[in-house]
């Protein structure tokens, strides 16, 4: 038998394993959980990557959108100087018709009023046509 108990050594040999397997488990979570990280994050960039490719779609349409707009905007514009202008005309020839040959009380448009009121007619037909 030896002077030196042997019950320490056993006993600081067992903690020494359980230590050392506590300390393997740890590197194993941290590892394990590492890899979770890495896969949120993975999934996290995919959505954001989705997430942008959508919007970048979304102001594709907004500006091609905003394009007919401004297009339609610009083509009721034209249409309205033009059609102001046609309409001013027909009101002066109307007033010059009304002047110099007032119609009787049983009165028959004659073939200048005709036409006067034929172009009106004609010129909002066409303003209602480049509405649509």
């Amino acid at each position: 038998m030896s002077l030196i108990p042997t019950w320490p050594i056993a006993a600081a040999a067992l903690v020494a394993g359980i230590a050392a397997g506590g300390a393997a488990d740890h590197v194993f979570m941290f590892a394990k959980v590492s890899g979770l990280e890495l896969k949120i994050a993975q999934i996290e960039k995919a959505q954001s990557d989705e997430k942008a490719q959508r919007s970048e779609v979304a102001l594709s349409d907004f500006q091609a959108d905003a394009k007919l707009v401004h297009d339609a905007a610009i083509s009721f514009s034209t249409t309205q100087n033009t059609l102001g202008a046609k309409m001013d005309l027909i009101r002066k020839d109307l007033k010059n018709a009304q002047a110099q040959k007032p119609l009787p009380p049983d009165c028959r448009p004659d073939d200048g009023r005709m036409r006067n009121l034929k172009s009106a007619i004609d010129a909002a037909n066409a303003a209602a046509g480049a509405a649509r």
